[in-house]
């Protein structure tokens, strides 16, 4: 998946969500606001990359737990729906 779809659906979950909380995304020493979609695209996490996220404030459990599922489901798919093979 291109940094720029993903950015935009991840982006886009975390606005349409009520979750109260800040969350953050955490890649090669830098981070940005998961709410921002300008903040996950100077991120400059490519496909594949190990993120970590982090939250905090009073939902943050319950919002880390959502993006991790909505983040582990969408791992392997590429910018047109198609599944990608991690082996080629």
């Amino acid at each position: 998946m291109s940094s720029a779809c993903t950015s935009g659906w991840l982006a886009d979950w975390c606005n349409s969500h009520s979750f109260q909380c800040e969350v953050r995304v955490l890649w090669n020493g830098r981070e940005a606001n998961a709410k921002s979609i300008l903040d996950l695209m100077t991120l400059g996490a490519e496909f594949g990359a190990l993120i970590e996220l982090e939250a905090s404030g009073s939902d943050s459990e319950e919002a880390v737990a959502a993006l991790s599922e909505l983040v582990e489901s969408h791992i392997h798919e590429h910018s047109d729906g198609r599944d990608h093979d991690p082996e080629s």
